[in-house]
């Protein structure tokens, strides 16, 4: 079993919050016959579920294939960018994004954002950069993957993860 974090092991979160649901969490994780945490703060939420022993979990972390990255070409826009990625759901600080970049966007040149992903507030980051004034510098891309995803990845001046909580970020990973 490896949880991943914010849905499915926070003690602050869904699952943990319900006796039924946790209880049902413990049961599997101490049938498990093993047990990976993405990192060390993941491993301690598994051992807070109590009965799970420190040996059973091992921590392997996320990792990507370096050679995905090696022969694609960054993408060429029309003016420099600051790329963002991820689920469009609050954990993931998108509205914090906005309003930060529309506090400095007129000191910034022509430097635009670029929001990469899908998800249930897309059209609410959508109609925010409306109110803030600056659905000009700011293009929504949807989901974007794969090639697609390093060529954009690699054309940005930076990468930009503005999560409220993230375990450990793949998407991160992928940016560096």
């Amino acid at each position: 079993i490896t949880p991943h974090g914010p849905t499915d092991i926070m003690r602050a979160e869904r699952i943990r919050r319900s006796p039924k649901l946790e209880t049902r969490l413990a049961l599997g994780l101490r049938a498990a016959a093993g047990i990976t945490a993405i990192s060390h703060n993941i491993f301690e939420e598994i051992v807070s579920i109590g009965g799970v022993s420190e040996d059973k979990v091992h921590i392997i972390p996320n990792g990507v294939n370096l050679a995905d990255f090696r022969e694609v070409e960054p993408y060429k826009a029309e003016y420099p960018y600051i790329m963002a990625m991820g689920r469009m759901v609050p954990q993931k600080g998108f509205d914090r994004l906005l309003l930060s970049f529309s506090k400095v966007a007129n000191q910034l040149g022509n430097l635009r954002l670029f929001m990469a992903g899908e998800g249930v507030n897309r059209r609410d980051y959508e109609a925010l950069t409306k109110r803030l004034g600056i659905a000009d510098r700011v293009q929504f891309l949807g989901l974007v993957q794969g090639t697609e995803k390093i060529r954009f990845l690699k054309g940005a001046r930076f990468f930009v993860c503005p999560s409220r909580f993230e375990p450990f970020g793949i998407v991160v990973l992928e940016a560096m």
